[in-house]
């Protein structure tokens, strides 16, 4: 188990990436952690629920068919016992119980008791343990089938968010994926947080209703400047104040 590689690894030697940092392969040489596709996470997950499983051949599809009918053509169940004989029905009934059989064996200490138990036990056990083995096999189907549908829709989504963080910053930026790079979040360092942007623009509401205010010299009641300096446009007495009225006004230039 040991030897099978991470479902999630590194694409070319399968270590896990926050422990991949520089590895060495005959395929590439030197590299960093590279996502795996959907195919091989799916045939690494296979291999270790296999390697799980013991080294006998599962049961095949004909043995189990075999043992149902072997149940469907014994005597209807439930059986019970009475010792170590065998009769139909959930609780012996002297002289209404059907005889199945016995197990009676002088060289046991119990008679055979226990084996008797068992085939009892076994009449009903064996049919439900059989549907259990067809459920089972149909839950592993279905989550196989779930395992590809989310495979695709973790590349998908993985596609998607490669797309949203190179919309943000270019490759050079940001970078590629790799054990030591994570350009998703390099692309979320680099948006402005909502509150911020909010602020921001409140302040430009607040330079842009201020800068709509009718001068008191000039009185321009929208957005042009007073007549003056060359440079802003707007002379020392102007309300709105000149930045550059701590120079002479010659200095600034003949008003435009």
């Amino acid at each position: 188990m040991s030897a099978l590689p991470t479902p999630f690894g590194c694409a070319v030697c399968g270590i896990a990436q926050h422990h991949h940092g520089h590895q060495w392969s005959e395929s590439v040489g030197l590299h960093q952690w590279q996502r795996p596709t959907g195919a091989q996470i799916k045939e690494r997950m296979l291999a270790r629920r296999a390697a799980r499983v013991s080294a006998r051949e599962p049961l095949s599809a004909e043995r189990l068919t075999e043992y149902a009918a072997l149940a469907a053509a014994a005597t209807p169940g439930p059986w019970c016992t009475d010792a170590w004989e065998i009769y139909q029905g959930s609780e012996y009934q002297p002289g209404i119980s059907e005889w199945i059989g016995e197990t009676c064996r002088a060289d046991e200490g119990d008679g055979g008791r226990a084996d008797a138990a068992f085939i009892a036990a076994a009449r009903t056990a064996v049919p439900e343990l059989l549907a259990e083995v067809e459920r089972l096999r149909a839950e592993r189907t279905e989550l196989d089938r779930t395992c590809d549908e989310v495979m695709k829709e973790r590349d998908h989504l993985h596609d998607v968010a490669d797309k949203l963080a190179y919309a943000v910053a270019p490759i050079e930026a940001i970078g590629e994926h790799s054990s030591e790079n994570d350009p998703w979040e390099n692309a979320l360092d680099l948006i402005t947080p909502a509150a911020e942007v909010e602020a921001l623009r409140a302040r430009v509401a607040e330079l842009e209703q201020q800068r709509n205010v009718a001068c008191s010299q000039c009185g321009d009641p929208e957005t042009a400047w007073c007549p003056g300096c060359a440079a802003c446009r707007c002379v020392p007495t102007c309300d709105r104040g000149c930045p550059t009225q701590t120079r002479p006004f010659a200095e600034a230039g003949e008003p435009a």
